[in-house]
């Protein structure tokens, strides 16, 4: 009988760690689809700016790809990613660093907002 009772607890316990395995793959699907959505949103955002510079200031592909690579190299790599150093900006009322995804002050409360069309 206690052989059986243990067994049934074994079988409880691997049903709750199937369960939670569940639960956070849908979180992570969730969370991939979020990214999706943002990703999306800088295309849309980069192809229009690019398209408005293209048309009314005369600027052509070596222009893009010259600023691209500047703005790259301003952490000292060439390695298509943005300088990370950048992910904290000033609280403008308190003074204390806000990461960039946050568009409240987590001390004072100030709403800081957004910087640019690329910050959420």
């Amino acid at each position: 009988m206690f052989w059986e009772l243990y067994q049934q607890n074994q079988i409880a316990g691997v049903r709750n760690a199937v369960t939670r395995t569940e639960v956070k793959n849908e979180q992570l699907r969730d969370q991939v689809r979020i990214l999706e959505d943002k990703l999306d949103c800088l295309a849309l955002t980069c192809q229009a700016m690019w398209e408005i510079l293209r048309e009314r200031g005369g600027l052509n592909g070596e222009d893009l790809n010259q600023k691209v690579q500047e703005i790259d190299l301003r952490d000292g790599k060439l390695d298509n990613r943005l300088n990370r150093s950048e992910d904290q900006r000033a609280c403008p009322q308190c003074s204390r660093l806000l990461h960039r995804r946050h568009l409240k002050c987590l001390y004072c409360g100030f709403a800081a907002g957004k910087e640019n069309a690329f910050q959420f």
